[in-house]
């Protein structure tokens, strides 16, 4: 068995990162769904630095999209939040506000979209993750975020997540196969 694992260990190695980076986007488009008209979701800047003069001066407006709250600030993560509201069936945008500085955010709604975007980066890294919109420049914000409901896939009335659906499928499709390519177990 130790044998076994050891010769499994060099594919895996090679294969992590691709199959990472091919899941986050999977669950772009199959695991999160746009706001309906109506339907609320939070929206959370996270801040480079620590001053509390910058937290201060944070302001959100909606295009489209309507900012319910006064931001919650929470000093020692480096955060804002607001609570949002899609204001019609069509997608909008916010604006984050800085002095000196104007950052939007596409809040998305309506129909569901193709390739969900559900932050804003200003990290290369972490755009590989997240590339649905260009990356924040300067170094004031990290991220922006929108918490969107959560989305069901739906085969033959059984409504699960997207993940499940791609593990029977990827199963079926091993079983299937595995007499043509050759795979015993």
């Amino acid at each position: 068995n130790l044998r076994y694992l050891a010769l499994m260990l060099r594919p895996t190695a090679v294969t992590i990162l691709p199959l990472a980076l091919l899941l986050f986007h999977l669950d772009a488009v199959y695991g999160r769904r746009p706001l309906h008209t109506g339907e609320s979701a939070i929206v959370t800047a996270q801040i480079s630095d620590a001053s509390q003069a910058r937290l201060m001066s944070l302001s959100l407006a909606g295009h489209g999209i309507a900012v319910e709250t006064p931001p919650l600030r929470f000093p020692s993560e480096q955060r804002v939040c607001w609570r949002v509201r899609a204001a019609g069936s069509e997608s909008g945008d916010v604006q984050l506000s800085l002095p000196g500085v104007s950052i939007a955010k596409l809040v998305q709604a309506g129909p569901p979209a193709v390739y969900l975007s559900e932050r804003r980066v200003s990290s290369v890294l972490e755009w590989l993750c997240y590339p649905g919109e260009a990356r924040l420049t300067g170094a004031v914000v990290r991220s922006i975020d929108v918490e969107y409901p959560s989305a069901r896939v739906s085969v033959l009335g059984f409504g699960v997540h997207w993940l499940v659906w791609f593990c029977v499928v990827s199963l079926a499709a091993m079983l299937l196969f595995k007499r043509r390519l050759r795979v015993e177990f």
